[in-house]
């Protein structure tokens, strides 16, 4: 008879053992491979050939590790069991048996202890033990990880407050148990990421699929009708050809991850180890190819400087835009103010495609500048769901990735932006490019605007 018939079959039995000589001696009834006395260490290793349990591991640790515990409980086959220790005429025994009358106490006290107060998921802790245990118990043949992670969520709480961020982070997981269905478990693992484990096989068609549902079902998320745009970045890994273990498949859903936010972010990624296998999410980002040139403070300190010993007119602005350009790989920096759209730098000729910024309506354009009063745009393509309006003039631009900076008057009113372009390439900007724009940009306004009326 299999193990796990057994352990359906019978609810009640004892093991007799000896927890100091780590023994077995028999059980009652003669079940579970007990035959003759034997080392706990070769009984389990019987029972591991029939069928890998968890709970194996559990009386390991509880009984047999010179820790004994009043007893564990755990879960087969959606069946609640405990085993307790006992010592009956100097004699010790575990209690195998069948959780009938505390199951439904016992899973709402495991529900309080597991589920995330905010969005009733399983927080990271309960998401690990369940994948650990699935995969342990050799209960799903195939499986997918999904780890999903919201684009720039701290800017969001910075910007909007925590509770505004606790209202997106509700959302996400809404949407996510829609998606998921029966056959999947959802985990929330940090502040804005979540995990969802899939117990089924997908082809690379099926794993696309999910992703692509899942940022559809994002993009459409509203927030007290304020229109409000939320993207995320997933990485994919797949059980058992990426990892047979929680950890091996979030360290590979992980690098997949930092690849999508090194290619722009709101897109999917299918961890592929030929191509993600030497990826270290630790490393910090290279943010600036310094070498030969100033430090970011000596450059800013250098641009402040010949602010103030030059007149403010277009050419000499002209100038420190070059160098800025030339200092942070810059193709072209364009500004667009209440007298027009002007061309700062250009590395080369663009045919006057950066006109089209004229066709820009900044009453609802200023609103995507959340952050410090600055958007960064690692890939305009991205736009094309968010704002077809806005998507069709950067298409004309000609620009790949920007970082754009909103310009204010001496009344703090916006009267456009500068945008800091790339042309040939696409770019992500890290965090400390776009703080080091802000920066400049803040520097140069008072003396940028009243240039453009010496113009």
């Amino acid at each position: 008879m299999e193990i796990k018939s057994i352990l359906q079959k019978f609810e009640d039995f004892y093991l007799r053992i000896n927890t100091k000589e780590k023994m077995i001696y028999e059980s009652f009834p003669s079940l579970l491979l007990v035959e003759e006395p034997m080392l706990f260490s070769d009984w389990k290793a019987h029972m591991e050939k029939e069928t890998k349990f968890s709970f194996l591991y559990l009386m390991e640790q509880a009984f047999f590790s010179n820790k004994i515990s009043k007893g564990i409980n755990f879960k087969i086959s959606n069946k609640w069991y405990a085993m307790e220790y006992m010592e009956i005429e100097q004699e010790e025994y575990l209690h195998f048996y069948l959780a009938h009358q505390a199951v439904h106490r016992m899973e709402a006290l495991i529900a309080a202890n597991q589920l995330d107060p905010l969005t009733s998921l399983l927080h990271k802790n309960a998401i690990q033990s369940y994948v650990t245990a699935t995969l342990g118990d050799n209960l799903v043949e195939h499986a997918a990880m999904y780890m999903i992670d919201i684009d720039y969520f701290k800017n969001i709480n910075d910007n909007y407050g925590h509770i505004f961020g606790d209202q997106i982070i509700i959302a996400v997981s809404d949407a996510l148990k829609k998606i998921g269905g029966s056959s999947s478990k959802i985990g929330r693992v940090g502040g804005d990421e979540f995990i969802l484990f899939v117990e089924r096989e997908l082809d690379r068609d099926g794993l696309k699929n999910i992703a692509r549902l899942i940022r559809y079902a994002l993009d459409n998320i509203r927030i007290d009708n304020t229109g409000f745009s939320i993207t995320a970045t997933i990485g994919i890994a797949v059980y058992p050809e990426n990892g047979n273990t929680f950890e091996e498949l979030y360290q590979c859903c992980d690098k997949a991850l930092y690849r999508g936010k090194q290619k722009g972010r709101d897109c999917h990624i299918i961890y592929n180890a030929p191509l993600h296998n030497h990826i270290n999410t630790h490393e910090p980002a290279k943010l600036l190819q310094e070498s030969g040139k100033l430090s970011i403070a000596r450059f800013i300190n250098k641009i402040v400087n010949t602010l103030i010993s030059l007149d403010s007119t277009k050419e000499q602005h002209n100038f420190l835009y070059k160098e800025i350009a030339s200092y942070f790989n810059f193709d072209r920096i364009v500004c667009k103010d209440e007298d027009g759209v002007f061309l700062c730098y250009e590395a080369e000729d663009s045919y006057q495609s950066f006109l089209a910024y004229e066709d820009l309506d900044m009453k609802d354009y200023q609103n995507y500048f959340i952050v410090d009063n600055a958007l960064a745009i690692n890939d305009y393509r991205t736009w094309h769901l968010k704002d077809e309006k806005i998507y069709q003039v950067f298409e004309k631009t000609h620009m790949q990735s920007a970082i754009q900076v909103l310009l204010f008057d001496e009344n703090r009113q916006n009267v456009g932006f500068i945008s800091y372009e790339s042309i040939a390439t696409r770019r992500v900007w890290q965090a400390a490019e776009i703080n080091y724009i802000i920066i400049l940009t803040n520097i140069m306004t008072s003396f940028f605007l009243q240039g453009r009326k010496n113009k």
